[in-house]
């Protein structure tokens, strides 16, 4: 009904000016076809192949500007920007360089257009995603610039971006929110797997605002093309397998796309298990892990848009340690969940406001118990999650190059029980957005608005609560982005960000009053906590050449009422040796700076880089707590032909400002070897990485980590994966 209503009030039976794009796609030393090279048109969400003679034809685009990214296995991403118009079709040749002899991050960029479009910060992908793949999406990105991994064990490990994590850092799955309850609880894990991912994008400035407004920290999307949106006229897919010894663990994947009779369908699953984690000191107990996910999508596709559903399944069970002051003296065991429905399509339209519309809805049932080694069952949390989205983009329209716009709705209805004493709860959000991106003489121009509406109300209010009045609360204001690119010369470009954002305290910030066995803490909540605003500002310089790239950036945020659980240092008079958590809010700043420098010397490849952020609560200048400390890696690659080698150096400094009750920890340097082989068939590719982590079993600890004080890190981890495409 959504979706007619919306057609009807576009008047879809308008006729469209439709254009198209055509060219082929080579490699770029040789000139030789690259075939079956992915190419992604961004504002339609359209996905094509390219034919076995690297030719590729896109056809009944609508006049504008669009953003066409081009993938294939062996090859790093490129992505180029193209107008289509009424007077010719546009035709391109795209050279793409081999992993093998390519520069610069991660995702390759022309000088003309660095950082332009809605298109994220980074892109994890092809052989630099399987050369990192871990058990979590955050021990897959701990190694990236700027990035950190807080955690509690392996399986409840969460990204960390210049020191915000939690609500901070918006984590989607295929561009949805995941309906799970990670953001609220160290222990608490993540419900997406990263084995059968794509691709990982981070998106940071303005761009961001398009998923939500408290995105200091970012966005982070776990890309799997779940709807297809394209037609393939054969299947393709991957299988893998990984085995690590450090915990003997073994994990396999299979993600498979194409027809399915009138419509196309992509399927994939996995299976992970683990034992307990080794580390130089001995074993970490309880730290055991298995997931098995499946999921599957189903789309029908027509000459300007598609429509399509997809369910999945994710369930995991894993070990929490324990054995010190404030947890469990054998730790909690762990089980989760989650099942999604989710619907989305997405056409053309006629008009100039509104070129593309996609919507959809997404429901996720959640379901996490909490269980003692003696088989008590201490903590239940049930979550069942709806939202929808309604996106409408334009094109070149005057001074504006292109935008996106719309609206966002999200319902979600928690329940707790066994000890926990979280009344349930309804929130509700709505927001409208709109970003819009234009050029100004040489500057390039983004910024981002958005408006957000929130309630959050338990179901029965509580008058007599020894926490307080348990009422229902309403909250709203608005965030929003302006980012500017100005280019210096060819090669160098400087720019900037500022970002306001909005975050009210959820449902457990509010009225937790109970014990969290697994989280070592008696939680505390505060009816009466204000909102969240968030002043964050970066300038940044980089540099572009045929055989370095470098970046710098510095950056601060100020953030008003910042909601943290403080560690008010006492032992709970009724649950000891539980600690009391008391959910506050205090003024904070964090202040930092990155840079990164990627140099190529024929086959040889360095690349080094450094980030240091600094928190600290402005009203008693006391260091706020779980802020990583001075890190970077040193990476150095040879590359004799279809194979890689590599060394990588991860460091980080002492971190001795530390907040109120927490340790202090030592620097280290822990060292990484890696290779990486392939071999080209027909029509299919066989990988084959193999690595050893932390080579020379050094002991280390991870300041981030709750359980540092019992165990260290990891100790030397022989790692293997193979991967087949077809």
């Amino acid at each position: 009904m959504i979706i007619l209503f919306i057609w009807l009030l576009l008047g879809g039976n308008e006729e469209l000016d439709l254009g198209s794009v055509t060219g082929s796609v080579r490699d770029s030393d040789t000139r030789d076809p690259v075939e079956l090279a992915t190419i992604h048109l961004v504002e339609l969400n359209r996905v094509v192949a390219a034919s076995q003679d690297g030719s590729f034809d896109i056809q009944d685009i609508p006049y504008g500007s669009y953003t066409l990214r081009f993938y294939r296995v062996g090859y790093h991403p490129f992505t180029q920007r193209v107008r289509v118009t009424q007077h010719e079709p546009v035709r391109l040749t795209i050279l793409l360089q081999k992993s093998e002899t390519a520069t610069g991050t991660v995702i390759v960029e022309s000088e003309a257009t660095l950082r332009t479009g809605n298109e994220p910060e980074t892109v994890l992908a092809g052989k630099d995603l399987r050369n990192q793949l871990g058990k979590t999406i955050a021990e897959t990105m701990a190694t990236q610039p700027g990035l950190a991994q807080r955690s509690m064990g392996p399986a409840p490990s969460r990204p960390v971006i210049r020191g915000l994590s939690g609500d901070r850092l918006l984590i989607l799955d295929d561009g949805s929110r995941t309906g799970d309850l990670s953001a609220t609880s160290p222990d608490h894990a993540l419900t997406i797997d990263p084995m059968t991912a794509e691709r990982i994008e981070v998106f940071q400035g303005p761009e961001a605002f398009l998923f939500g407004s408290s995105v200091l920290g970012g966005v982070i999307n776990v890309v799997k093309n779940q709807i297809m949106t394209d037609p393939s006229p054969h299947y393709h897919g991957a299988v893998s397998g990984q085995a690590e010894s450090v915990n003997a663990g073994g994990t396999a994947g299979l993600a498979v796309s194409g027809p399915a009779g009138p419509l196309m369908m992509r399927t994939d699953g996995s299976f992970r298990q683990a034992g307990d984690i080794s580390t130089p000191e001995g074993t970490l107990k309880n730290t055991w892990i298995q997931t098995k996910t499946v999921s599957t999508g189903l789309s029908h596709i027509w000459s300007d848009g598609y429509g399509g559903v997809s369910a999945g399944l994710y369930q995991t069970g894993y070990g929490i340690p324990g054995g010190f002051v404030g947890g469990h003296r054998n730790g909690v065991d762990i089980s989760i969940n989650r099942r999604s429905l989710e619907f989305r399509t997405g056409f053309a339209t006629p008009y100039w406001f509104a070129n593309r519309v996609e919507t959809g809805v997404n429901h996720v049932f959640y379901h996490h118990m909490e269980e003692e080694k003696e088989g008590i069952t201490g903590a239940e949390f049930g979550l069942l999650t709806t939202n929808a989205f309604l996106h409408l983009t334009h094109g070149h329209q005057g001074t504006l190059e292109r935008g996106r716009w719309g609206f966002w709705f999200e319902n979600r209805n928690y329940a707790s029980g066994k000890l926990t004493f979280t009344p349930a709860s309804t929130e509700q959000s709505v927001a409208g957005f709109l970003i819009e991106e234009w050029t100004w003489n040489t500057l390039r121009i983004k910024a981002a608005l958005r408006l957000d509406y929130k309630s959050v109300a338990p179901n029965r209010p509580d008058t007599s609560n020894r926490i307080g009045y348990l009422a229902p609360r309403t909250f709203s204001d608005w965030s929003g982005g302006l980012s500017v690119d100005f280019p210096i010369t060819q090669t160098l470009s400087a720019g900037g960000n500022l970002m306001r954002t909005f975050r009210a305290p959820g449902i457990e910030e509010l009225y937790s009053d109970g014990p969290h066995l697994a989280a070592y803490s008696f939680e505390i909540g505060n009816p009466k906590l204000n909102q969240e605003n968030g002043l964050g500002q970066e300038l940044w310089l980089k540099s572009v050449t045929p055989d370095r790239t470098w970046r710098l950036a510095v950056f601060h945020s100020f953030i008003g009422g910042y909601l943290y659980p403080a560690n008010t240092g006492r032992v709970n008079s009724k649950l000891p040796p539980l600690l009391d958590y008391q959910f506050s809010g205090a003024d904070a700043r964090l202040a930092g700076a990155e840079g990164q420098v990627d140099q190529q010397w024929g086959p040889w490849q360095l690349f080094a880089s450094v980030s240091s952020v600094t928190g600290t609560l402005t009203e008693s200048n006391h260091p706020l707590p779980q802020i990583p400390p001075v890190s970077g890696k040193v990476q150095l690659r040879y590359r004799p032909g279809q194979q890689e080698y590599g060394l990588t150096g991860r460091w980080a400094a002492r971190q001795w400002r530390t907040g109120e009750f927490e340790e202090p920890t030592n620097g280290y340097w822990v060292t990484d070897w890696f290779s990486q082989f392939h071999w080209q068939f027909e029509e299919a590719l066989l990988t084959l990485d193999l690595a050893v982590e932390n080579l020379f079993d050094t002991t280390y600890r991870n300041h981030l980590s709750r359980v540092k004080s019992i165990m260290p890190e990891p100790g030397r981890n022989v790692k293997a994966m193979v991967r087949y495409y077809f």
